[in-house]
């Protein structure tokens, strides 16, 4: 059983009986503040974790029953715990430690918080806001669903554009499904683009004899000199809110997508293109 799971099992035990998910988020927000066991993103009532609420739902469905922790996260888990009043006080708790992830929700709008805590949810939103308008790519390779969501939250992104030949992915959270699902979660919209990636048998003939030069040479001249439309399509829709183009290659340069980025870039010469994470 991974260790999270643990954690999480040995919290409800503790907690014993019916548990609100939204106390159960927010108290594992707060203990993984400590030990990073979960990571969130900003939701309608605060910080919210995708893996949580999935590992949540697994456990009503077949409750585990291995719930060994470390002395020092047992001891977390009963400080977090002493340190409870209610739910309201909880979320404010959260809040105050991480106005990052109460910017998607008016919950907070009018509660009594500090005057440090609406000056920097207001600072966070403004920066998001000022974000360059644009088409960005990113690759999900060594991110989790949360680490990729927040990255895109940050520079406002608020549309993605599949642009995988097979978005089946192993990695269950990125398949496509799941993927436009979380993303809904997150507010953010999802565009199948998968005719202009390229075919996973294409990619694999020319890889196993480590010709990557030759498949993206070969990407376009068969995929983007015969795809104009969806090229002009994708440059329309970066126009119109920020947008980006998603596979799976951390690094734009070993991945197919910088080149449609620039074959968008000469469609459309106004339109700015930048790779996610930037580089500071």
């Amino acid at each position: 059983m991974f260790y999270r799971r643990k954690l999480l099992l040995a919290l409800l035990q503790k907690l014993g009986g019916e548990v609100s998910p939204l106390v159960v988020q927010n108290l594992l927000f707060l203990i993984s503040r400590q030990n990073q066991v979960y990571e969130f993103i900003p939701y309608t009532k605060g910080c919210h974790s995708l893996t949580l609420e999935s590992d949540l739902e697994l456990y009503r469905q077949e409750p585990w029953d291995e719930s060994f922790i470390t002395e020092q996260d047992e001891k977390l888990i009963e400080k977090t715990l002493g340190n409870f009043k209610n739910e309201e006080e909880l979320l404010k708790k959260g809040a105050e430690a991480e106005p990052y992830y109460t910017i998607k929700s008016d919950y907070f709008t009018n509660l009594n918080l500090s005057e440090a805590f609406y000056r920097e949810r207001k600072r966070i939103i403004e920066e998001i806001n000022e974000s360059p308008v644009a088409l960005y790519t990113i690759g999900y390779e060594g991110l989790s669903i949360e680490a990729f969501i927040n990255l895109l939250i940050k520079h406002n992104v608020q549309r993605i554009i599949d642009v995988r030949g097979n978005p089946n992915s192993r990695k269950r959270d990125f398949a496509k499904k799941s993927f436009a699902d979380y993303l809904n979660k997150a507010g953010i919209e999802y565009i199948g683009m998968s005719e202009i990636g390229i075919p996973n048998k294409v990619k694999r003939e020319y890889l196993k004899v480590n010709r990557k030069k030759d498949l993206f040479e070969w990407y376009e001249k068969n995929v983007l000199r015969t795809n104009i439309d969806k090229v002009e399509v994708i440059s329309s829709l970066a126009q119109e809110v920020n947008s980006a183009l998603v596979c799976y290659e951390g690094n734009p340069n070993d991945c197919h997508r910088s080149y449609l980025a620039k074959a968008c870039q000469k469609s459309t010469p106004s339109l700015k293109v930048f790779h996610l994470p930037l580089l500071e």
